[in-house]
């Protein structure tokens, strides 16, 4: 119902969409009707409801062509909503002669909103501008001894420079092996290599949807493939469509992806540079070339026991636990990758791990843990199966992180999947970019669904189990993590039916145990050759 009615007379509401609570908030949109008979004050809700759900849609858009970085977005965009929907409100039909006028206001508010990302552009090169003359009184002191001269814009630099003060700032904010600043570099790198490096306010809105129809037919693994090595992208797009049967393309969600990178870094470099286009409002239309993003699912039971079996008899701790300890918690493979022993911790009678806490060096000092999301900062329960397998006691036994093999490579969570992937392939239940070690995650969610929900468990109780974001915000509300009845629900639920647990049976390792280390290939003599005779041929 939309009609609220008190003695303050009607008021429309409406709720906020869950996909864009990030962007408008929570509260729902609220505008005073006055006092109107019922059934005018339900008609008069009807018609606004059609146009915020218009407005709903348009922002849905906006955001799919600006990507994940919704910061990007106008603050003040929900006032605008909640004052144009507002002056619908005191605008009584009579006065509308026909729809068409009726209409007509409905386009100029909209011309209104459209407008506004203007105007904030617009304001942010004024406040920059304003930060700038007062932190530096040289610059005051020279503007009053030559008022007539308009002070010059800085030069535009090149591309590839806005590009690489761009990544530093998101390196320093987010870490030097964010994979978050890796696609965007790696987006960036592609723009730069197939439209041209040039001063940021030479290029055009036709330049990105060139740079959209060449990347649309790029293969999925250009950028690791030996096969289009040292070759221009561009020349790369036309190999790769002129084969008989090309190699797959990107999808649609990396396309996305990349684009939002470009406007993202335009959107930037425009605060300070009036001269740049807004190329980041471009229109664009995506190639057809491109492969539809793919669905993950979960894991049968059937793959699912060939696998453990396989992982069972592996003589590295990593390997033997990791595909386990993924679906019996749902934890991402990052997030298992580096635990150590003190995050285990005992609620009630059953254990838990816990992600709030800091990390412990080598050395002993503390470390930030490098979670994915705010929402997996999370405590989350162990099924009881763990414990009474050897792996809690074994796991809490070890200094540092339990799985710490990995960790002598470069990037332990890289190496970890690979590994996971190689297992995978050789039980034969790995599907490219579907049945990966992540499926595990939607095995682990479908379980909760199917038998913890008959027992007591519900959505909340789910999300906070495997890191995920919380819907509303009445769950917000309370204890924002597992409590004692809880964890005991979660670990004690009955496993998947059919579910094969016994090659783990006796196979915990002893704390200081480790594999063998691989022996050294010997190098190969050279052949014996037969010494010519002296003068011989």
């Amino acid at each position: 119902m939309h009609v609220l009615t008190r003695g303050t007379g009607s008021t429309f509401q409406i709720r906020i969409p869950a996909d864009l609570v990030t962007i408008l908030g929570h509260t729902p949109l609220r505008t005073s009707l006055g006092f109107l008979p019922k059934r005018e004050a339900q008609r008069r809700a009807r018609l606004l409801a059609g146009q915020a759900e218009i407005w709903f849609t348009r922002l849905r858009q906006a955001r799919e062509m600006v990507g994940d970085d919704e910061k990007s977005f106008d603050t003040s965009l929900r006032s605008d909503f909640a004052s144009a929907l507002g002056e619908l409100a005191e605008a009584p039909a009579e006065r509308f002669q026909s729809l068409q006028e009726y209409e007509a206001k409905l386009k100029e508010l909209e011309q209104r909103l459209q407008e506004k990302e203007a105007a904030l552009a617009l304001k942010e090169k004024a406040v920059v501008d304003l930060s700038a003359a007062a932190a530096s009184p040289a610059k005051e002191e020279s503007a009053d001894a030559a008022p007539d001269e308009e002070p010059s814009e800085p030069s535009v630099p090149l591309f590839s420079e806005a590009a690489a003060e761009f990544l530093k700032g998101k390196r320093e904010a987010l870490g030097p092996k964010s994979s978050f600043v890796a696609r965007r570099e790696l987006a960036l790198r592609a723009f730069g290599d197939i439209v041209g490096d040039r001063p940021l306010n030479e290029y055009r809105s036709a330049d990105l949807q060139d740079f959209v129809a060449v990347v649309g037919r790029l293969p999925r693994d250009w950028a690791k493939s030996r096969r289009f090595a040292g070759l221009p992208l561009r020349q790369v797009a036309e190999a790769n469509s002129g084969l008989q049967q090309p190699l797959p393309f990107l999808t649609t969600t990396t396309v996305n992806e990349y684009v939002a990178a470009v406007r993202t870094l335009w959107r930037t470099a425009r605060i300070d540079h009036e001269s740049v286009r807004p190329l980041e409002k471009a229109q664009l239309t995506l190639p057809r070339t491109l492969r539809r993003p793919t669905r993950r699912e979960g894991i049968e039971v059937e793959h699912l026991n060939l696998w453990l079996a396989a992982a069972a008899a592996c003589p590295r701790p990593d390997d033997r636990w990791l595909p386990l300890l993924g679906l019996l918690t749902g934890a991402r493979l990052a997030e298992l990758v580096y635990l150590q022993g003190q995050d285990f911790r005992r609620v009630g009678e059953h254990w838990t791990v816990d992600l709030r806490t800091d990390l412990t060096s080598d050395n002993g000092d503390p470390v930030e843990r490098q979670i994915k999301t705010q929402a997996g900062r999370r405590v989350f329960a162990l099924h009881k199966t763990l414990d009474e397998l050897g792996f809690v006691e074994w796991a809490r036994r070890r200094d540092g992180f339990i799985f710490d093999l990995l960790h002598r490579a470069k990037w332990p969570a890289h190496t970890a999947s690979k590994r996971m992937l190689r297992q995978m392939k050789e039980v034969g239940i790995h599907l490219p970019q579907a049945g990966v070690f992540h499926s595990l995650r939607h095995t682990t969610k479908a379980w909760l669904r199917e038998e913890g929900r008959p027992l007591g468990t519900d959505k909340r109780m789910e999300n906070l189990q495997v890191g995920h974001a919380l819907s509303g915000i009445d769950d917000h509300y309370g204890w924002q993590s597992l409590r004692r009845k809880e964890v005991e629900r979660l670990a004690t639920l009955p496993l998947l039916e059919g579910l094969d647990l016994s090659p783990y049976r006796g196979q915990v390792q002893d704390a200081d145990e480790e594999p063998k280390p691989r022996r050294l290939a010997r190098k190969r003599r050279p052949s014996r050759a037969k010494k010519a005779a002296p003068g011989g041929r």
